[in-house]
């Protein structure tokens, strides 16, 4: 995993912060500032579990406004973005969290 201010890389795959994008190689995916604060998380954690109350706290709770329904949605938005990349997998642990998972 490499870390800087904007670009956060796992797997080979790099996550660009300041412009919401994901790519891997040639595929480049724009994504929503949440769905950039979600998946940074996951990449800085390095595919260790990730607790929802991790993810409340840091994306939601900050505004003061929480669903607990939106974890989930954002989470399928992103499967369905990051699917074209080829090393990257979002696990959902049963009731616990999610973690990436390399393909």
């Amino acid at each position: 995993m490499i870390h800087n201010e904007q670009i956060i890389q796992w797997n080979g795959i790099a996550l660009d912060t300041a412009y919401n994008q994901v790519t891997q190689g040639s595929h480049e995916v724009s994504l929503t500032e949440k769905e950039t604060q979600i998946l940074a998380i996951l990449f800085k954690h390095g595919g260790n579990l990730v607790s929802r109350e991790h993810f409340i706290e840091e994306v939601w709770l900050k505004e003061g406004i929480v669903t607990a329904r939106s974890l989930d949605m954002y989470i399928s938005r992103l499967r369905k973005k990051t699917a074209p990349l080829a090393d990257i997998q979002i696990v959902k642990h049963h009731v616990k969290g999610y973690y990436l998972k390399g393909k």
